[in-house]
């Protein structure tokens, strides 16, 4: 498997297209689709979404449509933030409201191990940042991708709808930080770091 970082949008969310067997998955598309679409060669097995604030699914929409009936996951806890600008923060931020249609074909994650055509990954739940936040783990390739629960040198911050500090720190002990040392942690905004690092030098650690 490969992966590719794309910084999109205002706030220049890390959305990440993932490829392997000339497949696709992407993660958290937050904005310009059209450059996103350029960046894909083969089919797209699904959109995963590492939690439902607008920054992270700004794209998804057009991405539907561009590509018929490909799956969307999110965890259960923000299904409803998919629908509601309000939640998801965008009716806030003074950009056009961010929401999808009803009918899409939405899948919710949990805890556990997940399959998705031929990415096999590793679902952590990290909520903290928002109620639903998941972060997803390949094993083989040593990544994590984070989404806005860990960063480098910083956590998520959670003075937004539905954000819990205690939890999220709780979350990064015993989710992310119980993860090899050695693993790449693809955060939702900024460079990549890893587990050992943030450990080591981490202020909010």
């Amino acid at each position: 498997m490969s992966y590719q970082t794309l910084s999109l949008g205002l706030l220049g969310t890390n959305a990440y297209v993932l490829t392997k067997d000339n497949t696709h998955l992407i993660i958290d598309p937050g904005d310009e689709p059209e450059r996103l679409s350029q960046e894909l060669s083969g089919d797209v097995a699904a959109i995963i979404l590492t939690h439902a604030h607008w920054d992270h699914i700004g794209a998804v929409q057009p991405m539907l449509e561009q590509h018929e009936s490909i799956p969307l996951y999110v965890h259960a806890h923000e299904e409803s933030w998919l629908f509601d600008a309000a939640k998801n923060g965008s009716a806030k931020m003074g950009v056009p409201e961010v929401s999808i249609r009803e009918g899409a074909p939405i899948h919710t994650l949990k805890q556990g191990k997940l399959s998705i055509g031929p990415f096999d990954f590793l679902v952590l739940e990290t909520p903290g940042h928002s109620p639903g936040s998941c972060s997803f783990y390949w094993e083989e390739e040593n990544v994590v991708f984070a989404g806005d629960a860990l960063f480098k040198g910083s956590v998520g911050r959670t003075d937004l709808y539905g954000g819990n500090g205690e939890q999220l720190l709780q979350s990064i002990q015993q989710q992310l930080l119980t993860l090899p040392k050695q693993t790449v942690v693809a955060p939702g905004h900024g460079p990549q770091t890893t587990i050992e690092e943030e450990m080591t030098t981490n202020p909010f650690l």
